[in-house]
């Protein structure tokens, strides 16, 4: 396959499908480039939502440099306050690369591929495919896949009491299992010409509830202490 070989990935079939310039639209990038969004933060202790967050998160494109691979590495500010009266204030800083094969994000040293082109429905890939290290340990998890699920789906929903919607779609999942005490969900959806509009991300921490007997190690479903993070795109 053309793509995995470029990258080292795998996919879900053989065929060899040709890119588009839509296909790059699914994460239009260029400086100036903002996305505000929506972002609720929860966090569960027990089986319980204990704390609830809302705010607002904006992402702007502020610059670009040459990366050692000479593709074009864009500087992303994340910014964040507590609502549209309130100042934006720095949060963090990561870079996007878009090439002809991939979207990589790098925060912290750590890259992942957000999207392989050309998209497809049901291709899958190495979330961590650029990782260069893996303990015993992680080897099993950072190989755990993204797929595309969704090709050309609208996707609606009410922020701020308006009815928003984007067409077409794609969307990405994964979920990754470090083991059973520890799963991670990750679900984003991608506009084309717009970009993400909506992410979901989750990780727990399974165990047992308040009486459990000592032998008990976990129960399958029950959160012992989970942390869980939207983000909705509203302009």
């Amino acid at each position: 396959m053309l793509v995995a070989a470029g990258l080292g990935l795998w996919g879900c079939n053989t065929e060899v499908e040709k890119l588009t310039a839509a296909d790059r639209e699914y994460y239009p990038i260029y400086v100036g480039h903002k996305w505000l969004y929506e972002a609720v933060d929860s966090l569960y202790r027990n089986d319980v939502a204990v704390k609830v967050s809302r705010f607002q998160l904006q992402d702007e494109v502020i610059g670009f440099a040459k990366d050692a691979a000479g593709d074009t590495a864009w500087q992303v500010l994340r910014s964040r306050r507590l609502n549209a009266a309130a100042v934006w204030q720095p949060d963090t800083v990561f870079t996007l690369t878009r090439t002809f094969k991939h979207v990589l994000t790098q925060r912290s040293n750590r890259r992942t591929v957000e999207l392989v082109f050309p998209v497809r429905e049901n291709y899958a890939w190495q979330l961590h495919a650029f990782l260069a290290e893996l303990t015993d340990t992680t080897k099993d998890a950072y190989t755990q896949t993204r797929q595309y699920t969704g090709l050309g789906q609208p996707y609606s929903r009410e922020v701020l009491g308006q009815f928003i919607c984007f067409e077409p779609t794609i969307t990405t999942e994964a979920d990754i299992l470090y083991d059973v005490y520890n799963p991670v969900q990750r679900h984003t959806v991608f506009a084309r010409g717009v970009g993400p509009v909506f992410s979901e991300e989750r990780r727990y921490i399974m165990g047992c509830p308040p009486g459990s007997s000592p032998d008990c190690a976990y129960v399958p479903g029950f959160i012992a202490l989970g942390y869980g993070r939207v983000r909705v795109l509203v302009q």
